[in-house]
């Protein structure tokens, strides 16, 4: 009797484990994908150093040792709380920018995902970040609503939207010569000279603009990889 009576009360603890009992899914981290060199979160408050005026004078690379550095007050950008789904996210308008001075240029293949607010549509290019590659490479907003990572060949993406939280992917490893450009989910290929990238600053030309994250990969991905990350950013800072 007193062998049935515990395995009575082991099965209805199971059923209650089992029936109301919800445990937390495991949490993805972008490390665990080989390839990772270089990784920003603002989100991370430890990784970001502000004044009281939260100005932020620098942003710490979580994989690599090259950060987001401005040392000069009158061009720091902006530190906004809750800025996207809850999290904290950097504010760059004209004139104000940030840069990683000591960042090792990263050769093909390599991705990179970055999680952004675009600026509003002027009709003019806004220069939004300034990469430093052989040929020179840099990621615009254009007239049109079109979305370029430019070197003297570039890939473009033509998205309708205003001012919206998007997930940005360049992927460099479609083949010799070639690479996409993934905005807000729509995606499109092109051809690019740029056979390596030096992400060297987040630029203020633009209207106005904001960062949540930024990953970069040295490495191809797999589909299941690029996939993980992806549902990663999306989840995190409800974006596509």
């Amino acid at each position: 009797r007193i062998k049935s009576y515990f395995n009575w009360c082991s099965c209805i603890m199971g059923f209650l484990v089992n029936s109301f009992i919800e445990f937390p899914a495991p949490t993805f981290d972008p490390d665990s994908v080989s390839g990772l060199v270089h990784w920003y979160d603002v989100s991370d408050s430890s990784t970001v150093t502000k004044d009281g005026s939260n100005l932020i004078s620098n942003i710490a690379d979580k994989k690599g040792s090259s950060p987001f550095v401005q040392a000069t007050g009158s061009s720091q950008p902006s530190w906004i709380s809750g800025g996207q789904n809850g999290l904290d996210t950097m504010s760059i308008v004209s004139g104000k920018s940030i840069h990683t001075p000591s960042f090792a240029t990263v050769a093909k293949p390599l991705f990179q995902f970055f999680v952004m607010k675009t600026p509003p549509n002027t009709g003019g290019n806004q220069q939004l970040l300034s990469q430093d590659v052989v040929t020179g490479m840099d990621f615009y907003r254009q007239a049109s609503n079109v979305f370029s990572m430019l070197s003297t060949s570039s890939v473009s993406v033509t998205v309708s939207i205003t001012q919206k939280w998007v997930m940005v992917v360049f992927d460099g490893t479609e083949g010799s010569g070639n690479a996409s450009l993934q905005v807000d989910g729509t995606k499109a290929t092109g051809t690019t000279s740029a056979t390596d990238i030096n992400l060297v600053s987040c630029l203020g030309s633009a209207t106005a603009w904001e960062l949540g994250e930024m990953l970069l990969y040295s490495s191809a991905l797999s589909s299941d990889d690029q996939t993980e990350i992806k549902d990663y950013l999306t989840s995190k800072w409800d974006v596509t």
